[in-house]
């Protein structure tokens, strides 16, 4: 089938916009392709803070030592009666003349002595599970204090600083595990938020509330 002239011209026209229509987003996308490729990464907002520091600033742990001193002070006096009584119970020994009553005497201190090493054993267990729990307590709500200023305040990523961590003399395998160890060397003080976790800890532990890690 013949085409006409007229409708051949307008038949090249219409597929030149086409293609010139192709080729524009073509060159649109490989600019915007381009754009995105080249802009460089927003840059993190990091924070640091000093777990040392932040368990010697907060109240509550301050507290639970004192309760904790208390509790060992309480089996050190049930240890030092025991032992008190095994004193007294040695002078009696020695002066009960040899029979059958000198044999229950000494029975008894048996007894007695396999009670205190008991007590003393079971003292040092519980007292060492206690302030193991105590530790674990305070750090998860550090954690959860921390994850909860991290959001409020934009933090994107928040570090453990070990830089104040000292590498003490000694032989060279120490030296060098310790050195192996460090993970930061210096630290912008503008970067530390301990004061921020520590007040924040405080304020929740004076006011008998649970700390979050949902911003309000």
């Amino acid at each position: 089938m013949k085409i006409a002239t007229g409708n051949r011209w307008v038949l090249g026209v219409v597929l030149g916009l086409v293609a010139c229509v192709g080729a524009g987003a073509l060159v649109s996308r490989a600019a915007t392709s381009a754009a995105v490729a080249s802009r460089p990464p927003a840059a993190p907002v990091i924070a640091t803070v000093d777990l040392e520091d932040i368990l010697k600033g907060l109240k509550e742990r301050e507290d639970k030592e004192k309760a904790l001193a208390a509790k060992t002070e309480e089996y050190k006096a049930k240890v030092e009666s025991l032992k008190k009584e095994l004193d007294s119970d040695k002078s009696k020994f020695e002066a009960e003349p040899e029979g059958p009553a000198k044999v229950a005497l000494g029975k008894a201190m048996r007894e007695k002595i396999f009670r205190a090493e008991f007590e003393g054993q079971y003292a040092g267990k519980v007292l060492k599970e206690m302030q193991a729990e105590m530790l674990r307590e305070l750090y998860l709500k550090i954690n959860t204090a921390v994850a909860f200023l991290a959001k409020r305040d934009g933090y994107q990523l928040v570090l453990t600083s070990d830089e104040k961590v000292p590498v003490n003399a000694g032989d060279p395998d120490s030296v060098l595990r310790a050195i192996s160890l460090k993970r930061i060397l210096y630290v912008d003080p503008a970067m530390d938020i301990t004061p921020d976790v520590v007040s924040y800890l405080n304020l929740a532990y004076s006011t008998g509330t649970t700390p979050t890690k949902k911003t309000p």
